[in-house]
């Protein structure tokens, strides 16, 4: 943690991502996939807990972004696809209430940097999902109202690599100052986001191993 505190040294603007990044997305995932597989036990001839694992697998093998993840698991379950059991399954998920902790390893960088750095945290995804994620995880301590931007609430368009979003932090307005920047996530996405802002970029590869 110390190296990681020094090579942020020489930046004046800090910029996070939060799935992935802040906290492992594994653990809003292994929560929320529990009503989910108790919702498709009403259709699959299946019990819920093989049914969960089998959710998780799927996640595992190809992430959150993948959009067709509940329509596979009807289909290996030979249940005819319904757009009327997929929405309720979205409904679970989006308006799930996670239990989110942060680690004392991030919750000690953050109150470090926050002294003398200016923090800023662009996520994506369906806002009241996000936001309740950033509400379980406290974050309000270090991110100020003007310091958050959840793209969900201008549209898909405006999810990251798009960088038109950033124009509404003030602080970030100006390309000396994005030089002064960088921009920490997990996915290839994020890269391109602060490769396109103008900002380096640390990679959290693998989320133990960074911030232990």
């Amino acid at each position: 943690m110390k190296s990681l505190r020094c090579r942020l040294d020489s930046y004046e603007n800090i910029g996070f991502d939060m799935d992935g990044t802040l906290y492992p997305e594994r653990e809003f995932i292994a929560q929320v996939y529990q009503p989910i597989a108790e919702q498709l036990g009403n259709y699959c001839k299946a019990p819920a807990d093989a049914i969960y694992a089998n959710l998780l697998n799927r996640w595992e093998e190809k992430g959150s972004s993948y959009p067709h993840l509940f329509e596979e698991v009807l289909a290996f379950y030979q249940v005819p696809f319904a757009e009327k059991i997929i929405n309720q399954c979205l409904a679970i998920y989006r308006s799930y209430e996670p239990q989110l902790k942060l680690a004392d390893s991030i919750i000690e960088l953050l109150n470090d940097i926050r002294k003398s750095k200016q923090l800023f945290l662009v996520t994506d995804g369906n806002p009241a999902l996000q936001r309740a994620k950033y509400r379980a995880l406290g974050l309000d301590r270090w991110f100020k109202e003007n310091e958050v931007i959840f793209t969900g609430d201008y549209g898909a368009s405006h999810y990251k690599p798009n960088v038109a979003i950033l124009h509404r932090f003030e602080f970030l307005e100006g390309e000396d100052v994005r030089r002064r920047s960088i921009y920490i996530g997990d996915r290839e996405i994020d890269r391109q986001f602060a490769h396109l802002a103008g900002m380096d970029f640390l990679h959290v590869d693998s989320f133990d191993q960074f911030w232990s």
